[in-house]
């Protein structure tokens, strides 16, 4: 049945815990590396919206939204390789 959970029945509109953030980076070797600079993570937040209809007050909204994800949840740069064991280091994070 379509209706309040979305066009794709798998798709539902609950909201989840975010525990972290990870920008990947395909390379020859796993490694996580945590981001603490406040500015790197905001600026790599921002790459990531997308921006349907900007507007002074949408700008305003989004910039603090990434400013409160930025402080509250823990970012992460995330190298990988085609293995699948980077699995093992997110898990012990």
């Amino acid at each position: 049945m379509i209706g309040q959970e979305g066009d794709v029945p798998e798709v539902f509109p609950n909201s989840a815990p975010l525990h972290a953030i990870f920008f990947l980076e395909q390379s020859k070797e796993n490694q996580i590396i945590p981001l603490t600079a406040k500015k790197e993570i905001f600026k790599r937040l921002v790459a990531c919206l997308i921006k349907p209809f900007e507007t002074a007050d949408w700008w305003e909204k989004e910039l603090t939204l990434i400013e409160k994800i930025g402080k509250e949840v823990p970012c992460y740069q995330m190298f990988f390789d085609k293995s699948g064991k980077v699995v093992e280091q997110i898990k012990s994070l």
